[in-house]
């Protein structure tokens, strides 16, 4: 699954934490904070070639990782 295998790999680096599940809640789990969260976004953008829609830019939508991973197939 690539796009996993991205979102986690970002995720990894804005957290510290090294084994990221489809279900880890962002801020409860992963400790990511609002200026994370930001930085998460464009990461994202830039990692997939993609821009995001404007209803899925509020990083606080974004709760899980599968979450984070259907947006982006979407």
């Amino acid at each position: 699954m690539k796009t996993y295998e991205k979102v986690s790999e970002i995720l990894q680096e804005l957290s510290g934490i090294e084994k990221i599940g489809l279900e880890d809640h962002l801020q409860n789990d992963l400790g990511l904070d609002s200026l994370d969260l930001v930085t998460f976004l464009v990461s994202i953008e830039d990692a997939f070639e993609i821009e995001l829609d404007e209803s899925d830019m509020n990083p606080y939508d974004f709760e899980t990782v599968e979450n984070v991973i259907n947006i982006i197939n979407k």
